[in-house]
């Protein structure tokens, strides 16, 4: 309840489902599940950025565009494909009918930790609507509330994203991850809040 009241009425979220984990890589995997499985078997393709680090998990090594996360470890999950930052052409060419989700950082850390321009935001926002893909914003490393607003990306460009990832800020030192969705990612209301009963604890308690 106090994350829900806490994010009522925080732009660019429809806190429609409330997700804790027992960390941001896990977090993170769970998202991109998600997404997979609203479409079943044929929508499971993903397109992250170029240069992205979404975490050491085998599905967010993947995700990463990060070819020293990848190298030495044989053949890598199937279904991702990465774009430069800032190119919406690219994106535009690489979403098919198996693509269920595009995930980004609105912090390029690879890139001197510079904002992704806010018409690249619109963009793939507009792209998303069109073709019935998931936007799932990846917040993990940037501390809740850093802008002013909960999520950083609602600073940036004035979109909704499907899904926000958060970590950074809101567990204390304690490992935890936090997934917020809407109806359209999630199919209903989702409140899976008391699995992990630590995060449960100190999430609340930081929000005070």
């Amino acid at each position: 309840e106090a994350l829900i009241d806490f994010l009522e009425d925080s732009p660019g979220i429809a806190a429609d489902s409330i997700l804790l984990m027992p960390s941001a890589d896990e977090a993170v995997d769970r998202a991109i599940r998600l997404a997979r499985k609203r479409g079943g078997d044929a929508t499971f393709r993903t397109i992250a950025l170029v240069g992205s680090d979404h975490g050491r998990t085998g599905m967010c090594r993947t995700a990463s565009g990060r070819p020293e996360l990848t190298s030495g470890l044989g053949p890598m999950m199937a279904g991702f494909a990465h774009v430069p930052a800032g190119d919406l052409q690219a994106v535009r060419d690489t979403i098919d009918e198996q693509t269920c989700c595009i995930l980004i950082s609105p912090i390029d850390f690879a890139n001197a930790a510079r904002p992704v321009d806010a018409r690249f935001l619109n963009g793939l926002r507009e792209l998303c609507d069109q073709h019935d893909v998931l936007l799932i914003i990846d917040e993990t490393r940037i501390t809740l509330g850093a802008s002013g607003e909960p999520f950083t990306f609602t600073s940036i460009a004035y979109i909704s994203a499907d899904m926000v990832i958060a970590s950074a800020g809101l567990f204390g030192g304690v490992s935890g991850g936090l997934i917020v969705a809407n109806q359209r990612a999630t199919g209903g209301p989702v409140k899976e809040t008391s699995r992990f009963p630590q995060q449960a604890a100190v999430a609340p308690t930081t929000l005070k």
